[in-house]
């Protein structure tokens, strides 16, 4: 086995725990940090410039349905005008390595659910979710 293939990240060491517990059946979670930046236009140039303004983490998760729990505390939440903030913890630990990073979001708010949803077959749901920036727990030099 070449050590490329003892180095690269795969999936399949991956556990994701949301407020301490993990959720099972997870398929995929994906946080992304974007600056927010705006644009400023000079006189005398055709170039712009750009300031700084702040950023925003957005992310899904996709999982297999196993309950009605998220949907359901998600729904009475719009609902009642609040919004019940988790918080999600990642592990990523590299099989052949026995490495792992580890990121952890608070203030997590999911932000739109699949009230229902019957197929033939595995239902499987993403949920997207805003949080606060991730903060490394652990990372893989």
């Amino acid at each position: 086995m070449s050590k490329v293939n003892t180095l690269a990240l795969v999936g399949t060491g991956g556990k994701v725990y949301e407020d301490g517990e993990i959720v099972g059946y997870v398929e995929s979670i994906e946080v992304k940090v974007t600056g927010d930046f705006e644009d400023i236009e000079c006189c005398g140039t055709f170039e712009s410039d750009y300031a700084y303004i702040g950023y925003k983490c957005d992310g899904t998760m996709t999982y297999t349905k196993t309950t009605t729990t998220r949907a359901d505390q998600i729904l009475d939440d719009f609902e009642a005008g609040r919004m019940t903030e988790k918080t999600i913890v990642t592990d990523l630990t590299n099989m052949n390595t026995g490495k792992t990073a580890s990121y952890s979001m608070s203030n997590v708010v999911f932000t739109e659910v699949t009230a229902v949803s019957i197929k033939k077959g595995v239902i499987k749901e993403t949920v997207p979710f805003k949080s606060s920036r991730p903060r490394p727990l652990s990372t893989i030099d």
